[in-house]
């Protein structure tokens, strides 16, 4: 609905897209890897525990079949696919998903129970 909103209220050169390509996937991951190196010597918590390199070879290898496989299966199925940010920087500024879904919370539990 916020999408329609949006577009229905402005002009599309003020509503940035990003379209899901190769690239976006490519950059996705460098970031996500990029990220992760960081992690290795600084946490919010503090300085991480050292460990042998080979362990933390295995780690990455380990954690990247275990969770970018998905993306790796996931975004390629959406190439093509234009993303609305303006949308999205609404809702993440303004709180509407979370009064949405605080919402409906109430009412999903209940459900829930049984539908699971």
């Amino acid at each position: 609905l916020l999408s329609l909103a949006v577009r229905a209220a402005l002009p599309p050169w003020l509503n940035p897209t990003l379209t899901l390509d190769a690239r976006f996937l490519a950059l996705f991951l460098l970031v996500d890897h990029a990220f992760c190196a960081v992690c290795l010597g600084w946490t919010p918590k503090g300085t991480p525990k050292p460990v042998p390199t080979r362990r933390v070879l295995a780690s990455m290898a380990y954690g990247f079949l275990n969770c970018k496989t998905y993306y790796l299966v996931l975004l390629p199925a959406c190439f093509g696919l234009e993303l609305e940010l303006l949308p999205w920087l609404l809702d993440a500024s303004l709180g509407l998903s979370a009064r949405v879904s605080g919402h409906l919370e109430r009412y999903w539990q209940v459900h829930f129970y049984h539908i699971h």
